[in-house]
């Protein structure tokens, strides 16, 4: 069998501690991998693409092992379970069932409800798709675009074509855009003055040169590697990523 890889061991640990508060998970993570709650909290929420951060993945874990226990064990009073996973108060844990679950223990008890394992795995993280992706696609498929669709294509060509900009920095660009409702041409040149700004400043030192430097990445190859690996930006990796995927791809 082969040996899990860092953040699936991570995710086992605390599976297997689920009723330890959060610190004491955090220090047991920290013990079994060598890497932070911070560490951890980066990836989780970079792969999630923010929809997750490890205390509430932590919190996820410990309602759907309660809402096992709820459904399991119909004599054990709801309060114990309740305290058993960290809520002092019966209440508390109530509305934190019915928050993420839509249903409070009472319900998903009598009603004998089956709650989805929402167990992270580090096979979860492969695959996510930029906009541009989603735009060629469409085209692909149906042969013809929308006018928002075509003008973003357009913009898209233009960045590369007379900004210099590749295809990696124009999808991150159009990534933010969108988060904070910018139209991306707009930030496309505003990006552009900034790139021009920064580089011409003395000590420059390209970002995936730092990239490659900060996480200990061995070339320019392997960095590419590593990124279509997790099908990310450079700016995405951290240490603890280019360690998973080195044990991963052990020989």
């Amino acid at each position: 069998m082969n040996k899990p890889n860092i953040f699936d061991s991570a995710m086992d640990y605390i599976d297997e501690n689920i009723c330890l508060n959060s610190e004491e998970i955090y220090r047991g993570i920290y013990v079994r991998s060598g890497y932070s709650d911070a560490d951890f909290n980066k990836f989780i929420a970079i792969a999630t693409d923010g929809k997750l951060c490890l205390r509430t993945y932590i919190r996820d874990r410990r309602l759907y092992f309660a809402a096992k226990e709820l459904v399991a064990y119909p004599e054990k009073p709801i309060v114990q379970i309740a305290h058993d996973h960290g809520y002092l108060e019966q209440s508390s844990f109530t509305r934190a069932m019915k928050q993420v679950y839509g249903y409070t223990p009472k319900v998903i008890r009598k009603k004998q409800i089956t709650i989805r394992d929402n167990r992270l795995h580090f096979s979860d993280f492969h695959g996510a798709n930029s906009r541009l992706d989603e735009v060629l696609d469409q085209l692909k498929r149906e042969g013809d675009l929308s006018i928002s669709d075509w003008d973003y294509f357009e913009q898209f060509i233009n960045a590369t074509n007379e900004y210099g900009f590749d295809t990696a920095t124009c999808c991150a660009i159009s990534e933010v855009a969108d988060r904070i409702g910018v139209p991306f041409w707009i930030l496309l040149n505003s990006c552009f003055d900034t790139m021009v700004e920064v580089r011409s400043q003395p000590g420059y030192i390209p970002p995936d040169i730092e990239t490659i430097i900060d996480c200990g990445i061995t070339s320019q190859e392997e960095l590419e590697e590593i990124c279509t690996y997790y099908n990310c930006k450079y700016h995405h990796l951290s240490p603890m990523m280019v360690d998973m995927y080195r044990q991963q791809n052990e020989k």
